[in-house]
């Protein structure tokens, strides 16, 4: 019996022709479908590996800087002396890559940190200058008005000299002239009298009472009463002048610059941002060379 004039030989040969046609079909969509689950479970894969390469960066950043890490230049001056720091490239795990990361995947923070760190060079070199004029302007009035005394940075046993006075005295003025600056009280002398050794021109000891003097807790220097005395009345002399005033007013005004730098605190907040955001799930930009490969 013949169908659409085909006789049954010729219909199961076409039947079987589309029948290897189907089984190749499905047997290509079998293999697309899990070739594509594959590649889709590499990109998975990846971008876990990714996001987890992208926090660890981002908290690298952070840490290395922000604000308070230290590649920015700083500053301050307390009883042991103006301490000036310079800036410092990161010293932790993969600041390398971090660094390729910030630079050539967030420009304009690496221009602000660029910027930032250049502003705040500028400020402390104006410090050590000041400071270094605030030092000896103290020392001229010291010495034009106690020429006996003598300055010391450590002390001996036995003292060599019998009026002494301390690098805390620079602090003290310093302390007390910032104080009535803001209206606050500057601060109060406390003297304390015990007996040590003096060695004489000739080279002989003897036992000696001797004062010292101290102001706000920085350490001033030591004499007997009437050295104290004398002493305690140039600092008080040197607290009022106004030439020494100017140099703190300045060192003030150099210090808030400092502190409230715009282009550092931006700088502070852009890497905090950034963290935030890769924390959250953004993808980090840029590359280095532990940037997981991604998936051809």
């Amino acid at each position: 019996m013949e169908i659409f004039g085909l006789s049954p030989e010729q219909l199961n040969m076409i039947i079987g022709i589309f029948t290897g046609l189907a089984s190749i079909i499905i047997l290509f969509l079998i293999f697309w479908v899990q070739r594509g689950a594959k590649e889709q479970m590499l990109m998975f894969r990846w971008a876990d590996q990714y996001q987890k390469h992208s926090e660890f960066i981002a908290r690298t950043i952070f840490d290395g800087w922000h604000k308070g890490s230290g590649v920015l230049a700083s500053f301050n001056y307390d009883a042991n002396g103006l301490s000036y720091k310079e800036p410092k490239e990161p010293e932790i795990t993969s600041a390398d890559q971090a660094r390729r990361h910030l630079e050539y995947g967030y420009p304009s923070i690496w221009n602000l940190y660029k910027d930032a760190m250049k502003e705040s060079v500028q400020l402390s070199n104006q410090m050590r200058a000041l400071m270094g004029s605030y030092m000896q302007a103290i020392i001229v009035n010291l010495s034009s008005t106690c020429p006996e005394y003598r300055r010391v940075e450590k002390w001996s046993s036995p003292m060599k000299t019998r009026i002494i006075y301390s690098p805390g005295l620079f602090g003290a003025v310093l302390h007390a002239i910032s104080n009535r600056l803001k209206g606050m009280y500057p601060g109060s002398f406390d003297v304390n009298t015990g007996e040590t050794e003096v060695l004489d021109d000739q080279g002989r000891i003897s036992k000696m009472v001797v004062t010292d003097l101290t102001f706000a807790g920085y350490y001033l220097g030591r004499g007997d009463e009437y050295d104290i005395e004398k002493l305690k009345f140039a600092v008080q002399n040197l607290i009022l002048k106004q030439q020494i005033t100017k140099m703190v007013e300045e060192y003030q005004r150099l210090l808030m610059m400092l502190q409230n730098s715009e282009k550092a605190n931006q700088l502070d907040r852009e890497v905090r941002s950034l963290l935030g955001r890769v924390l959250a799930g953004e993808k980090l930009k840029g590359t280095c060379d532990l940037c997981p490969p991604e998936p051809s």
